[in-house]
């Protein structure tokens, strides 16, 4: 899977949430919504011992952000489900204020996918 195929399959995993949501930087022309989402990945290649690639690892980032921490935690709560049904695996998380967004809550959610 290159990384067009797996923003591909990001994209139809968080399509399910009805939440806007966007690969990379996320700008708005005027006011943001309440709730909106914003992933970043990278991967890192796992080698067999003559230099063939055996597996791909991807972190990959997720951050709902949002005007009110309940609407946060609601979004995180459907969308930890389906990230483990489709195998990823929640590799950790934290909770802050949203540097980039005045009086908006930040929660980042990590996951790793192995293919």
């Amino acid at each position: 899977m290159n990384d067009s195929q797996f923003c591909d399959f990001l994209d139809g995993i968080l399509t399910i949430l009805g939440v806007p949501f966007k690969h990379g930087v996320i700008e708005f022309d005027s006011h943001a919504p309440p709730v909106f989402i914003g992933y970043n990945f990278y991967d890192v290649p796992k080698m067999f011992g003559d230099g063939d690639e055996l597996i791909t690892e991807y972190t990959v980032t997720i951050d709902i952000i949002s005007d009110d921490t309940a609407a946060a935690d609601q979004t995180c709560s459907r969308l930890m489900p389906l990230m483990l049904e489709n195998g990823f695996i929640r590799a950790g998380g934290s909770y802050s204020a949203a540097s980039d967004y005045p009086k908006y809550y930040q929660k980042s959610i990590d996951f790793n996918y192995t293919q």
